[in-house]
């Protein structure tokens, strides 16, 4: 009878350690899973905060150029602006019907020494930090946020813009052939010479008649009325400066 129950104490003592073996063998098991998921937790994080400075690198180089893109706005809206009153100083003189030489000589030392609607200028934003953003594969990162919509209300008003100065220029290319093809420029040129050193009625009356000519005067009444152009450019540094302010306030989030 001691025996049997020396045999049931032992069975008992085994069956005792293989549960304590269990335990500290499911221990174990939760103590690797939790040290993967901490380590696979620490992973994403990292890869996202790599991620997250790739991505702000990229915004920088856009913020950067927009930057250029607003001083250029600038200086091209500044020579517009006074080409415009240039040439509405010019069609005013060529809708009189005669014009005194004080007239004359303070449109040609105000305005077309500096001023000439002439001038070709053309507005080339850069869009590098974008195009690389979208190659990137990092746009979907920003999609869906106020910054990825400024983006492109940004670079579609540059399209409009480009299409309407070229629209522009190539009119004033058009009417500036045409006046050298019919010598105008040339004759423009000698007789406002002879006006300022000796203005006569016949070289005014001449050179009233020479900016009454088609093309000449067309250019200069074309480039008096650059109010929708000229909106453009405010429109398109506003928005400029709208996605500064966000690439700034992403970049300060992280």
């Amino acid at each position: 009878m001691i025996k049997f129950f020396r045999q049931i104490r032992y069975n008992l003592m085994a069956q005792n350690k293989t549960g304590k073996y269990f335990k500290y063998a499911i221990g174990e098991i939760v103590l690797v899973v939790i040290g993967i998921l901490i380590a696979l937790q620490i992973n994403n994080w990292n890869e996202t905060k790599k991620e997250q400075a790739e991505l702000n690198g990229y915004l920088n180089n856009i913020s950067k150029n927009i930057m250029s893109d607003i001083t250029e706005l600038s200086n091209i809206k500044a020579f517009r602006d006074s080409a415009k009153l240039g040439a509405q100083q010019f069609v005013k003189l060529s809708n009189q019907e005669n014009i005194t030489p004080n007239e004359f000589s303070s449109y040609t030392s105000t305005y077309l020494q500096k001023y000439l609607p002439f001038f070709d200028i053309y507005f080339k934003a850069d869009k590098s930090g974008f195009e690389a953003l979208k190659n990137s594969g990092y746009l979907n990162k920003i999609h869906g946020t106020d910054l990825e919509t400024k983006l492109y209300d940004y670079y579609k008003a540059i399209a409009s813009l480009e299409e309407e100065e070229k629209s522009l220029n190539n009119f004033i290319e058009e009417m500036e052939y045409d006046m050298f093809k019919s010598n105008v420029v040339l004759d423009f040129i000698d007789v406002t010479r002879d006006i300022n050193q000796q203005p006569t009625h016949d070289n005014l009356k001449k050179v009233h008649q020479l900016m009454n000519f088609p093309s000449f005067k067309g250019v200069n009444y074309r480039v008096s009325r650059l109010n929708t152009i000229l909106k453009r450019y405010e429109i398109t540094s506003d928005l400029g400066q709208d996605v500064i302010l966000l690439i700034d306030k992403e970049d300060k989030s992280d």
